[in-house]
């Protein structure tokens, strides 16, 4: 097989072996739906981590080398606790009181009678365009920008970076995107299948890996080329496509960048503040305006 073959087949193969065995517990076994989902994507990681150093898209973004790999795990794990208790706090304590309360699905138009696919089908649909609100507002406002800047200071993308998020960036999430997602009525179980198919699409979307799809799939689903550019440290491309999943998003709201049209040229942030110290990159999104002080000051 041709290099050209396995860089056009490599994207699909690894979606395809992510989605496969969520997809079956989902069917089989749907109450261990986010186990088999934690060990999929750790397993899926670890081989991305080999596909990187057979197709790499930059050299420079080589995880050899990396001085904040070992922050980028820490910051993964402490990322997969706070979406643990995420889940727990909005999609099972917050649902079951709303359901007590007469909240849950106030708004009477959840197609709950529907096929589960279906209704999974619409969480992700409907909680990509909540996440791309979310992501937006991040971006836009200062101090919800203290939440989200930690995962646009690497100026290396490769996979150990999908995960590297502030632990309070999870429960944003829960306000922004589930608690809407529960007040239509949806499940806590079917609503946690946003944040999955944002898991499927964003690791491998964050891979330092030569992939070769054709223009038209940069429209239909957030690809690695796609998402590459909302990490490009010229904010004026860095500020578009922040749909995780969907582009349509973009597309809507006119924040769309075509990997076509656009190239990145560096990842990062201009002027970045946050010191590369993992308890200080903690504490970020407190001390962030005396750090830009700091910065400006020096």
């Amino acid at each position: 097989m041709s290099r050209k073959a396995v860089e056009s087949l490599a994207w699909p193969t690894i979606v395809a072996i992510h989605t496969a065995p969520i997809v079956w517990a989902l069917v089989y076994w749907p109450s261990l739906v986010p186990q088999v989902a934690t060990a999929t994507t750790i397993a899926v990681m670890i081989g991305l981590v080999a596909v990187e150093r057979l197709l790499p898209y930059r050299m420079d973004w080589s995880i050899r080398g990396d001085p904040e790999v070992w922050r980028d795990i820490a910051h993964t794990a402490a990322y997969a606790v706070a979406i643990n208790a995420s889940r727990a706090l909005f999609l099972v304590l917050l649902a079951g009181v709303m359901a007590q309360v007469g909240l849950h699905g106030v708004l009477g138009l959840w197609p709950k009678t529907a096929p589960v696919w279906l209704q999974v089908c619409l969480a992700v649909v409907l909680g990509d365009g909540l996440e791309y609100a979310y992501h937006r507002l991040c971006h836009k406002n200062a101090t919800m920008w203290r939440l989200h800047a930690l995962h646009h200071t690497p100026t290396r993308i490769h996979v150990l970076k999908g995960g590297r998020h502030h632990f309070l960036y999870a429960f944003g999430r829960g306000f922004v995107v589930w608690t809407p997602l529960l007040l239509l009525g949806s499940p806590g179980e079917v609503v946690f299948w946003q944040y999955i198919a944002e898991v499927i699409t964003g690791l491998v979307g964050h891979a330092n890996v030569r992939f070769d799809l054709p223009s038209w799939v940069h429209r239909v689903v957030t690809t690695p080329q796609v998402h590459r550019i909302h990490h490009e440290l010229d904010p004026g491309p860095g500020n578009t496509n922040f749909a995780v999943v969907l582009p349509f998003w973009d597309m809507l709201f006119s924040t769309y960048s075509h990997p076509d049209v656009v190239a990145v040229s560096a990842a990062g942030i201009a002027d970045d503040p946050i010191p590369r110290r993992f308890f200080e990159e903690l504490k970020s999104p407190f001390t962030y305006a005396q750090l830009e002080r700091s910065r400006d000051a020096a």
